[in-house]
This record gives structure tokens, sequence and C-alpha cells, in this order.
């Protein structure tokens, strides 16, 4: 028994130490929702910077895209607040992924799956835009920056990975790491006064969700997108412990 327990402390310690040194790589990393938890009303924020995602409304744990995530029920909403890391004025990446539940038809009210009050939001408009498109703009550069994916259909239960990067002179935006568009702009994204916010009139499920301080490459989005569907890439330490991205956020 104490041999077990013993061996138990063990990998707890190797795999917290996994975690930090993944987490460690994971240059500029303002915020980071795994949705790990599996139940309760909290999504903790794994980048180490506090800025934990209190959930209200009708939400459903479930199966991610990598061991975790949470079911939104249309009136589901992850306040994540409005920590320092969060208020990012020049180079940006938002990132997550999204498989809905419900087809996005017209005359649906707007449908914000990550968004911050004149900040950086990705939205369907369907009121407006029956078209299906996703949205993705923000205040402050000039010209005001905002560019639409080309997917215009998103399938019922099918994962998509959706990026937006601003690097201050051009706003990006990736669909499964394939450029939808871009727009020139420049200058600071607008001060907030508002909380980030995950999900508000969203039927679906939503997954890895993550914000930095720097836009990522092309390069690094093919990247992360590879290992979203994979799974998580098999993390190997000093050769002796492979293991998966999802295996270890399980375990922590």
């Amino acid at each position: 028994m104490l041999r077990n327990a013993a061996y138990g402390l063990f990998v707890f310690f190797v795999l917290v130490g996994i975690h930090a040194e993944v987490l460690a790589a994971e240059k500029d990393l303002a915020a980071y929702w795994a949705f790990e938890e599996g139940a309760g009303a909290t999504a903790k924020d794994m980048s180490g910077n506090g800025n934990h995602g209190k959930i209200s409304g009708k939400v459903k744990w479930t199966e991610g895209i990598i061991g975790q995530a949470i079911e939104c029920k249309g009136g589901t909403v992850v306040d994540c607040g409005m920590g320092e890391s969060l208020l990012i004025d020049q180079d940006l990446t938002t990132q997550f992924w999204l498989n809905p539940t419900e087809k996005i038809k017209a005359g649906m009210a707007r449908i914000n799956i990550l968004y911050m009050t004149w900040g950086p939001m990705f939205a369907f408009c369907p009121a407006w835009a029956p078209d299906g498109v996703l949205y993705f703009w923000f205040d402050g550069p000039k010209p005001k920056p905002g560019v639409r994916s080309k997917i215009k259909q998103w399938e019922k239960n099918t994962w998509y990975y959706v990026v937006g990067t601003y690097d201050g002179s051009v706003v990006k935006l990736y669909v499964n790491a394939e450029l939808q568009g871009s727009f020139n702009a420049k200058g600071d994204i607008l001060d907030r006064q508002n909380p980030l916010k995950i999900g508000q009139n969203y039927m679906g499920i939503v997954d890895e969700v993550k914000v930095y301080s720097r836009a990522l490459t092309e390069k690094e989005v093919e990247r992360d997108y590879k290992w979203g569907l994979a799974g998580g890439k098999a993390v190997d330490v000093s050769g002796k412990l492979p293991l998966t991205w999802g295996q270890i956020k399980s375990a922590l």
C-alpha cells in the first residue's frame, strides 16, 4: 500500500513538472481554459495568470477535442474577468475549438463565441448575415479591422479550429489552419473595461481556448491544429515518459 502511495506521489510530481515545462514553452500565453474540471461552475486558467472563468447558465461537461470540454446550451456564459494579462493593446492571438450542436440559421440572435465589448470578438451574426460566416473584429486600429470566414456552412457535430491574430499591422482569421482572410490596420486595440466571456447564444461544444500577447505565425497555427486533431501530441520527458497532453491535463 505504501509502495503504491509512493508511486502515485512520484507520478503526481512528474506530471506537475511536465505541466510547468509545457506551459513554459507557451511563450506569451496570457490565458488558457482547457475545461478539464469535468464538473462544477469554474473553468480554471491554466496559464497561471488567474483568469478563472465563472460559468453561468446550463452547461454540460463532455468529451472535447483534447480531454474534457463544455457544451453550451444557449444561455451558457463563461465570465473570465478582465485580469491584467487580458488587457492586450497590441500583438494578439485568440484561438479555440468549436463543435456546433445546432445549425446556424437566418434570423437567430447574434452568437458570440468569444468576446470582450470593443475588444476581440468572434461572432456569427445570422440576423443580418444569414450566410453563416464567422466574423472576427475589434475596435481601436484604423481603419476598423474586421475579417470574415470563407466557410459559410458549419456542420453539426464537427470540430473546427478557429484562430484570430493581430501583429500591429495585419489582422488574420484562420479556420482549420487555413487563412480565411486578412485586413491591414494600425494602432492599439481599444482599452476595454469589460470582461472576456466565452459563449452567448451558442449551442455547441467549446474547448482549448487560449489567448496570447503575440501573433502566432502560420506555422504555429498549423502545428496547433495538427496537435489538436491528434488529441494532444506525445510529450517526451528525457526520452523516458511519453504522454499525451490530454493525459497530463486529466491527471492534474
